[in-house]
């Protein structure tokens, strides 16, 4: 009963915004959060746990962002709105914690991957099917539903705010799909090809700029991988991505004046920017305290697109450089597992590479409290650096 109550809650964060939701004086109440907090109640009520020290830090990263989110209801000027944040963090936070205590070996792990790796195949089948036919499962942008996309095609939305929302989604939890799909034995390049064309097709009819040039790099850095991954020799492997470096440099060059014309138009004229100027002079009077949780909206009129900056604007610059310093941990332990095992290396590659890319993919629409599927990402990065990195030490092999 435990693990199936624990299953629909991870299939909840996914589909949180489409199941439905209850009215109440704080705001709506989702299944999800409901679902947190019963999970909450059979978890914690564990007599032991296997807590290290980069949970202990996870967990005090978390609190005090919460602490901080509390104390600063006392000067927000929506105190509703801001409350309403806070308790989505909270709710995101003790998700997190259930996460890594839950799933604490191997076995689990590969259970939730594969619950998880059916929702995304869900959303997938669900995108083509919006794509093709313009019938919405639930439609949330009136404006990306009664409209075509340049290729002629509908704007596939899902259960998500907007077209963004669902290119990170698909890019950022692609290296778990993918790990599934690795594991099967028989004609393993011809589907884990075909699954990139459909969700490049996918992302690519998002007509999100970042999710379609995060698609593209996916694709050219999995056939980079897999063929440095075949390679033993230590010189040939720098070799070959030298060369790689070079090929790109030359495109580069090539399309230059293209490229640093649209990068030039962005930093000049793009929305996300203009927010970011607005967000930035508001918060460089705070002293760098930060201007408290849900403030940043009260500024920008919409949310700030980027879940960095959101964090060193409301919650301060020592919140911002203590999550900052745990990514960067994370960074690490996963940068020391070497594994034999092409789906394991491929795994952890992306994770690393999304690590170092969130400044990117994080420039969304939604805020850190807003998609909970943010909060499994990082429970992912957590487990993978505590469970396949002790694995790998023991030297079994068979991730």
């Amino acid at each position: 009963m435990h693990r199936l109550i624990w299953y629909l809650t991870i299939s909840s964060a996914i589909w949180t915004a489409s199941i439905g939701s209850i009215s109440t004086a704080v705001g709506e109440i989702y299944p999800f959060q409901f679902l947190v907090i019963l999970n909450s109640i059979l978890v914690f009520s564990r007599k032991e746990f296997n807590i290290n020290n980069i949970i202990k830090f996870t967990f005090f990263i978390f609190s005090l962002m919460f602490f901080y989110g509390l104390l600063s209801l006392f000067w927000v000027n929506d105190i509703s709105f801001s409350l309403k944040k806070l308790i989505h963090l909270l709710t995101g936070a003790l998700f997190l914690f259930q996460f890594i205590l839950i799933v604490n070996n191997l076995s689990s792990l590969r259970r939730v991957f594969l619950i998880f790796s059916i929702n995304y195949y869900l959303v997938l089948i669900l995108s083509i099917i919006e794509i093709i036919s313009g019938n919405y499962f639930h439609a949330t942008h009136f404006i990306q539903t009664y409209n075509t996309n340049s290729l002629g095609f509908h704007y596939p939305i899902v259960m998500f705010n907007n077209t963004n929302d669902l290119a990170v989604f698909i890019y950022l939890f692609f290296p778990v799909a993918a790990y599934n799909l690795l594991l099967i034995k028989k004609f393993k390049k011809i589907i884990i090809f075909t699954f990139y064309i459909i969700i490049a097709f996918i992302i690519i009819n998002t007509e999100s700029r970042l999710g379609s040039a995060l698609v593209i790099l996916n694709g050219i850095l999995y056939i980079y991988y897999s063929q440095l991954f075949k390679i033993n020799n230590r010189k040939l492997k720098i070799t070959f991505t030298i060369g790689l470096i070079a090929v790109g440099t030359v495109l580069l060059l090539v399309f230059e004046s293209k490229v640093l014309s649209t990068i030039l138009n962005a930093v000049t004229s793009d929305t996300r920017i203009i927010l970011f100027k607005m967000a930035f002079n508001a918060f460089s009077n705070t002293l760098s305290f930060g201007l408290g949780i849900g403030s940043l909206f009260d500024i920008t009129s919409i949310n700030i697109h980027n879940y960095m900056l959101e964090i060193l604007f409301e919650y301060g610059l020592l919140i911002f450089l203590l999550y900052s310093a745990w990514l960067v941990i994370l960074y690490l332990m996963l940068n020391k597992i070497k594994s034999k095992i092409f789906s394991v290396n491929v795994l952890i590659f992306y994770l690393k590479l999304n690590i170092l890319l969130l400044p990117l993919w994080g420039g969304i629409s939604s805020t850190i409290t807003s998609q909970p599927y943010i909060w499994i990402f990082y429970a992912i990065l957590i487990i993978c650096a505590n469970i396949i990195r002790n694995f790998d030490k023991r030297g079994d092999g068979n991730c």
